[in-house]
């Protein structure tokens, strides 16, 4: 039961961390959202996904390569920290500068080129912070991320707020939030040092490492199209208030996927694991995951769709229409929770080939669908488009994880048919009630209703149960000791 106290443990450690991060974050993107104004807001969104698509060759897949090697060989973390530091370094450099170079060449103003500038270093030195956040993901050590993390949101809201009451402008905004980047770094690096973990030359060359991470660094380089390619496109129809709304609705949806990322941090390293040592156990500890990931997504999804406009009212008037952009984006939360782990799975089955070939299709799908919708619908069709990408990448992820590694339709159906009692009860309730029944008052009977389907369905078994309280038990005694 180790490998599942050492989930449960590190998955509460970054949920936790994740939370107050995440709590953190969203108070400086409605900090933002209110001093900069939609247009403003629009361009910051802008700036930092732009850049993001040119920065993330500087990433090449190499935190990846980290967690899944070191996992399983520690005494490789003093080279990949040299080598890959040193990398990233150079690859940052160049990209930063090409980024630039393509903004000139696309037309966008000097302004907004300087904006870039800054965004793309700020990039540089959290592609830097990442660097050590492997380490310690690696050593199963995410408390010491989670202090980095929580530390670099509080300066930055330091920062932001001492910048807001001097009046700071976008630009200056941005080069004072430079700053908390940077100390993250430094903080993060100091307790890489701390674990025993030094630079050391020995072992595989620069070469060797980047080789080791092609399939890593294929799929990061589609990933960060495929997660940016949508507000670029908007810069091509929209102007930048439009750009705005898209981007609060897209921040938002980011910060909701707070538990299955925590909870893919934590499995990635373990199953890794699992699969050089005992692959049967991988097998049921991934569709395991998949089963619980699904199971909290779901209700999730109603909760966040019943008050988007609650939800988007705090960032200001200006983005009265962002409420409407968030209740279509939010149904993609179950299916990009799915991807998550079908994505970690693969990558910890040495099949890093696949997410690559999933992520390149999904990657020209999204970017057809995009121009067509959005030229059809506007931004309601980017939003369309987005959910079509996911629904892509699920169907591909879904096809190749059954086929080649392990069926797991007889773990997810459950979750699902919980789900659709849940949208059942709603319409019912809705269609009898001829829409004078308040949607908060039906999202409590159909959470109710999905609890009962679930409990009916037999979801959680046995089974389960025994697992969560061993590893319980086991976490305790680790900290008793």
């Amino acid at each position: 039961m180790g490998h599942a106290s050492s989930i449960l443990k590190n998955t509460t450690i970054l949920m936790a961390s994740s939370l107050l991060s995440k709590a953190l974050g969203a108070v400086i993107i409605i900090l933002l959202a209110r001093h900069l104004g939609d247009a403003g807001f629009g361009e910051y969104s802008f700036a930092f996904a732009f850049v993001a698509v040119f920065i993330v060759i500087s990433d090449f897949g190499l935190d990846a390569l980290v967690i899944r090697d070191v996992s399983r060989k520690r005494e490789l973390a003093g080279t990949y920290l040299e080598h890959i530091g040193i990398l990233r370094l150079g690859l940052s450099a160049v990209m930063i500068i090409a980024s630039l170079v393509a903004g000139f060449f696309m037309g966008v103003e000097q302004e907004s080129l300087v904006i870039i500038l800054f965004a793309g270093i700020i990039y540089a030195f959290d592609k830097m912070s990442g660097l050590n956040f492997a380490m310690f993901r690696a050593f199963e050590k995410m408390e010491y991320e989670a202090i980095s993390q929580i530390s670099w949101r509080v300066i930055q809201l330091s920062i932001l707020l001492a910048a807001m009451q001097m009046g700071f402008s976008l630009l200056e905004i941005i080069m004072a939030l430079l700053l908390a980047s940077v100390m993250k770094t430094v903080l993060s690096f100091t307790i890489v040092l701390r674990l025993g973990i030094t630079p050391a030359r020995e072992g595989l060359s620069t070469r060797g490492i980047m080789k080791k991470s092609l399939g890593f660094a294929a799929y990061e380089i589609g990933f960060a199209i495929y997660s940016n390619i949508i507000i670029i496109l908007l810069f091509i129809y929209f102007n930048f208030s439009e750009i705005g709304w898209f981007g609060a609705s897209y921040k938002i949806f980011l910060m909701l996927m707070l538990i299955p990322l925590s909870f893919e941090t934590a499995i990635f390293p373990v199953l890794s694991k699992l699969h050089s040592q005992q692959p049967e156990k991988m097998k049921v500890a991934y569709a395991k995951s998949m089963k619980f990931s699904l199971l909290v997504a779901i209700p999730c999804t109603f909760v966040i769709f019943t008050f988007s406009e609650q939800i988007t009212s705090i960032l200001g008037t200006e983005f009265d229409n962002t409420a409407s952009l968030l209740m279509l984006m939010i149904f993609a939360l179950p299916i990009r929770s799915l991807n998550l782990i079908m994505k970690t799975a693969l990558w910890s089955a040495d099949r890093t080939d696949l997410t690559v070939l999933n992520m390149l299709i999904s990657t020209i799908a999204l970017l057809a669908a995009a121009v067509y919708l959005i030229g059809e619908f506007g931004l309601d069709g980017a939003v369309y488009a987005f959910i079509c990408g996911e629904v892509i990448l699920f169907t591909l992820n879904y096809y190749f994880i059954s086929k080649k590694i392990y069926k797991i339709g007889k773990y997810i159906w459950k979750p699902v048919i919980a789900g659709c009692a849940m949208s059942g009860i709603i319409y019912f309730f809705f269609m009898v009630g001829e829409s004078k029944v308040g949607m908060e008052y039906l999202l409590l009977v159909s959470l109710v209703g999905y609890a009962a389907v679930t409990m009916m369905l037999k979801t959680i078994t046995g089974y389960d149960i025994k697992i969560m309280k061993q590893a319980l038990s086991s976490i305790r005694r680790k900290n008793r000791s």
